[in-house]
């Protein structure tokens, strides 16, 4: 979100995309301690929590979720 990405998940949203956009823990808004520490197994956690959030809307086909990130959230493929 330091990213702008709510921005980013406007522009989804406005072309039709339900859109969610979040920190990763001790991120951000989020809270936790330390602060601000690259955790890659922790990132993982948080990316497969979201699309799993995601998934449990009944307004959204679980089936077609795609991701959008940046930095290292952008390489994260086994979410299937």
């Amino acid at each position: 979100m330091d990213m702008r990405l709510d921005a980013f998940a406007e522009r989804f949203a406005d072309a039709g995309y339900h859109a969610l956009a979040f920190d990763y823990r001790s991120f951000g808004e989020s809270t936790g301690t330390p602060r601000r520490i690259i955790d890659m197994a922790a990132q993982r956690s948080d990316i497969g929590a979201a699309v799993k959030y995601v998934r449990s809307l009944p307004f959204v086909d679980p089936v077609r979720v795609g991701l959008f990130g940046t930095s290292f959230g952008g390489g994260r493929r086994d979410l299937a």
